[in-house]
């Protein structure tokens, strides 16, 4: 089920962005609210090795 997130002018960053995740390439990590806290974000749960990974330029144009 995707989740969309935005920035609540009250508060500095949303709970759900309120953490750092490794890159898949294991290499960088990503803090979202530092580099998602005041856009919209749509987070979609998909295994990184599965039959739907053709799909995921697209997703990630979107």
């Amino acid at each position: 089920m995707p989740v969309l997130v935005g920035a609540d002018s009250g508060t500095v960053c949303s709970p759900l962005l309120d953490f750092s995740l490794r890159e898949l390439d294991g290499e960088h990590t990503v803090n979202l609210c530092e580099d998602f806290g005041d856009k919209l974000v749509l987070v979609v749960n998909t295994a990184s090795h599965c039959g739907y990974t053709p799909q995921f330029k697209g997703l990630e144009q979107l």
